[in-house]
């Protein structure tokens, strides 16, 4: 391998992942239901793990409106911006009228919404228009939020009460890293056993293992190493999330010498 190999423009890429799987899955049931069946679903788990990534990926499959939530969302705000995913052209200025425009538009033209971070919408005001628009229009709405979000919900009983589901994000497997290392480090051949040892130092964290397959790519292409494996990784540091030891550190900087 040269040392001036450059690496593979993977921007807009993604890895079919365990996690896109359970989020396209979740939507996929709550667009089958009953009609006489309620709509909404979450998608929780620790941050790292891919969620929005694999809301992405649900995005694409069903056509899907993609929300993020805001910590300074009103409910006029809320519905400008789901208006505007609409593609409705000419919002009302009136809050309500905005909500009547929303819930007709989704019944001409029904699709699932996906809000996403939606630990920073669990207020009273934006829980009751997420219902209302549910309830009106009948459409799934997945909300995607931390691992604690299913608890913080109940404390919306009426809310609560309409949940068809709750699905666990969980932690990448080797299959998962796999795939991730071959989506964007195509040009290293990895060792399944320098894989398991990022996915096991990181517990599973996607975007964490992410961040070491990316490192020992660029290892890889700056050493002229076509095959990483955990032999050649020796004692380097794996990035966890935590600030290395001083041990690390000097080590990483006699490296860069």
């Amino acid at each position: 391998m040269s040392s001036t190999t450059t690496r593979g423009d993977t921007r807009g890429s993604f890895a079919s992942l365990s996690n896109m799987h359970l989020a396209a899955m979740a939507l996929d049931r709550a667009m089958g239901r009953h009609q006489n069946l309620p709509g909404l679903v979450t998608f929780y788990g620790p941050a790292g793990y891919g969620k929005t990534i694999a809301c992405w990926h649900a995005v694409a499959m069903f056509g899907a409106v993609y929300l993020e939530a805001s910590i300074v969302w009103t409910q006029k705000g809320l519905l400008q911006d789901l208006a505007a995913d609409l593609g409705i052209t000419k919002p009302a200025k009136v809050t309500a009228q905005i909500l009547k425009q929303v819930i007709e538009d989704l019944r001409r033209d029904p699709r699932p919404i996906i809000i996403d971070e939606m630990d920073r919408a669990l207020k009273t005001s934006l829980i009751e228009v997420i219902r209302e628009i549910h309830d009106n229009a009948r459409v799934p709405v997945m909300m995607v939020g931390e691992e604690n979000l299913p608890a913080k919900l109940v404390e919306w009983e009426r809310f609560h009460s309409r949940i068809l589901d709750h699905v666990q994000a969980v932690p990448a497997d080797l299959d998962d890293c796999r795939k991730l290392a071959a989506c964007y480090a195509p040009e290293v051949r990895f060792d399944d056993a320098l894989l398991e040892h990022f996915r096991v130092r990181t517990a599973g964290s996607t975007r964490r293992i992410h961040v070491n397959i990316d490192a020992a790519r660029e290892a890889a292409v700056r050493e002229d190493v076509a095959h990483a494996t955990r032999e050649w990784w020796g004692d380097r540091p794996v990035h966890t999330g935590q600030a290395p030891k001083r041990e690390e550190r000097l080590a990483r900087i006699g490296r860069a010498a």
